[in-house]
C-alpha cells in the first residue's frame, strides 16, 4: 500500500508501462489532477476495493486519469497492468472476449470465462471505454 505522500512524490516521475499493445501513459502527462491521481491510486490498492469506476462526461479525462493511477501502482501487482481498450466493441460478447483474451483466457465472450481468466492473477486490469457499452455490459 502507498501513502498519498509516496503517491504524490511519484507523480512526476511515472514510467511508461505497457502489457500488451496498449501503453499505459503518453507523452504528455496529466497537469493539475496530483490529488485525484493519488486518490485513484490509493483505491487501487486498497484489498478491500475490488472494482473502481472512473466517470464523467466524454473529454474530462478519465482514461489518461486510469492509465497514470495504474502505472503508479503497477509495481503492487506482480504481473502488471493489461489496458483493454473497447471503444471499437459493438457488443457485450465482443468486449467479454477481448477483456478475457487480453488477460491471457480463452476467447469466451462471457464474464464467467473472464473470472476464470484473472482468478489466480495478480493483475490489474483497466478497461477503456466501457462507458460506451453500458447498456450491454451492466446487469440485466
Amino acid at each position: 500500500m502507498f501513502t498519498t505522500t509516496q503517491l504524490l512524490h511519484s507523480v512526476g516521475n511515472l514510467p511508461t508501462l505497457q502489457r500488451g499493445r496498449i501503453p499505459l501513459l503518453t507523452e504528455n502527462r496529466s497537469f493539475g489532477r496530483e490529488a485525484e491521481l493519488a486518490a485513484v491510486a490509493k483505491t487501487l490498492t486498497d484489498e478491500s476495493v475490488r472494482l473502481l469506476t472512473l466517470t464523467g462526461p466524454a473529454g474530462v479525462g478519465k482514461s489518461r486519469l486510469a492509465r497514470e493511477a495504474a502505472a503508479l501502482v503497477a509495481p503492487a501487482f506482480s504481473e502488471g497492468v493489461v489496458v483493454v481498450d473497447l471503444s471499437d466493441i459493438g457488443s457485450s460478447a465482443e468486449a467479454w472476449s477481448r477483456i478475457s483474451r487480453m488477460l491471457g483466457g480463452e476467447a469466451v465472450g462471457t464474464p464467467e470465462a473472464l473470472v476464470a481468466a484473472v482468478a489466480f492473477q495478480e493483475v490489474l486490469p483497466v478497461l477503456d471505454g466501457c462507458d460506451l457499452l453500458i447498456s450491454q455490459m451492466g446487469p440485466t
